[in-house]
């Protein structure tokens, strides 16, 4: 069966490289005494020279007698930037054949958001049943339960996993791993996956918890708050950069929405995978002690509660962030409106300053031409009579031939600007009846049909109506 999931993985473009400049990495393990059944957690440094020695060792003796190992997780990075793995290839191999986990190692980096286990494997003494929950780019693990078969040896099950989360996420995760928990919860085989409910868990309640003070601040600032609060006066200056943040809150949301989603599917995993579906789990009596998957349904089931919370709390958000950015669009509506009555005022400042440059040139032109006309040389001013009470000056030869050229260029030139309005008038007519031709479905230069007397008698229609 398990190759479908090699074949997916075989289609995955994306290929991942290791780190061959890692020399050591992090580990967290934990311990079960086997007299006590006291369950100890340790944090711990691993060389790569070390790997082999460190992976062999699942059994010691301490001062208190001797703990066998119940769960060991690396802790390691996945830079989805730049396609590389944390390890170095050959400790990576290594870690990757110990556990059980080269099928989906293979898989699991073709997903984007999800969870899902692989066929169980069988070996001499051991069987192996490995699962896979991703949440990318930020987020990814691997892990096995391994069954052991020898009924006389104290350590009957192990859980081994892989990591790759980022450093915040690596450091939530160990403190969880080193609160107190039930030895028979911790022991489960879906305890990682119960760890990660509780990462999501916490970083949905921490966004929340954070984006509602700043989406009240907005609200104050745009001034649509509650009907019982005083409004204020919105921030004009400012409704672009608020306009914005509010989108880039919105965006958060989203993320919120899909990390609920992978959550709620993740607890559905772990439900299915603790008992019978239709299981009723109660509290445990005194001097008895609850088994694992009582312990795990139950404690999924109150992060269920609280996810539904989240839920509802995360629509109201939305829409608290929707209306701001409703509030806004209208208050950049009343200000760019604003803005163009001030820019139409201006516009019809400028007019009427046109206008009065106008006037005063309308005033000046007749005066302007007859000085320049009186500077030409054709009136005779050399043989003005300047004793004679006459204003008369005679003209030149060079008079007629003045008006013989300016005339005709003086007409030649309006007819030309006139044939011009014309053409760009006849232009917007045809592009006109060529999209009157388009909607009606009409080829003009196309005559297939044998309608060439119903598109002219159309197109001159549209044209003498223009």
């Amino acid at each position: 069966m398990d190759e479908i999931y090699q074949k997916i993985a075989d289609f995955n473009p994306i290929r991942f490289s290791s780190s061959p400049d890692v020399l050591r990495f992090e580990a967290t393990e934990l311990w079960r005494s086997d007299t006590t059944g006291f369950i100890r957690a340790v944090d711990t440094d691993v060389g790569v020279p070390r790997v082999p020695t460190w992976l062999a060792e699942e059994t010691r003796d301490t001062g208190r007698g001797t703990e066998s190992l119940v769960l060991r997780l690396v802790w390691t990075s996945l830079d989805f930037k730049n396609k590389t793995v944390g390890l170095p290839q050959l400790v990576l191999t290594t870690i990757l054949a110990k556990f059980g986990l080269e099928l989906a190692y293979s898989y699991f980096l073709s997903c984007v958001t999800g969870i899902n286990d692989f066929p169980k494997t069988v070996q001499p003494g051991i069987e192996q049943q490995a699962h896979a929950f991703c949440y990318a780019p930020k987020f990814a693990s691997i892990w096995s339960r391994a069954q052991f078969r020898d009924p006389s040896s104290p350590r009957q099950s192990a859980t081994y996993g892989i990591v790759l989360a980022e450093n915040d996420k690596k450091e939530v995760l160990k403190k969880l791993i080193h609160s107190k928990w039930q030895p028979n919860l911790a022991t489960h085989a879906m305890f990682p996956a119960f760890l990660y409910t509780f990462l999501l868990d916490g970083e949905i309640e921490m966004t929340l918890a954070g984006l509602k003070p700043r989406i009240q601040a907005i609200e104050a600032r745009t001034g649509y708050r509650d009907f019982k609060t005083k409004r204020d006066h919105h921030a004009k200056e400012a409704l672009g950069e608020l306009s914005a943040e509010m989108s880039g809150f919105a965006s958060r949301l989203a993320s919120i929405e899909r990390k609920s989603m992978a959550l709620e599917k993740l607890m559905d995993f772990i439900l299915d995978r603790s008992g019978p579906l239709g299981q009723v789990t109660t509290p445990a009596t005194s001097g008895t002690v609850p088994d694992g998957d009582s312990l795990m349904r139950n404690h999924t089931s109150v992060l269920q509660q609280r996810l539904s919370m989240q839920v509802l709390d995360k629509t109201y958000t939305l829409k608290r962030v929707q209306i701001q950015i409703e509030a806004l669009v209208n208050l950049i509506g009343q200000r760019d409106s604003i803005n163009n009555t001030d820019i139409a005022l201006s516009s019809h400042r400028d007019a009427s300053s046109m206008k009065t440059l106008a006037v005063v040139t309308m005033f000046f032109l007749p005066g302007s031409f007859i000085a320049a006309l009186f500077s030409t040389s054709c009136f005779d001013w050399d043989h003005v009579n300047l004793d004679d009470n006459s204003i008369g000056v005679a003209p030149t030869p060079q008079f007629n031939l003045y008006w013989a050229i300016t005339i005709p260029l003086t007409l030649l030139t309006f007819i030309l600007y006139f044939a011009w309005l014309q053409f760009q008038t006849y232009k917007r007519k045809m592009l006109h009846a060529q999209a009157e031709m388009d909607q009606l479905g009409i080829d003009i230069s196309n005559d297939q049909d044998g309608g060439e007397a119903k598109r002219i008698s159309k197109l001159r229609h549209i044209l003498t109506t223009e």
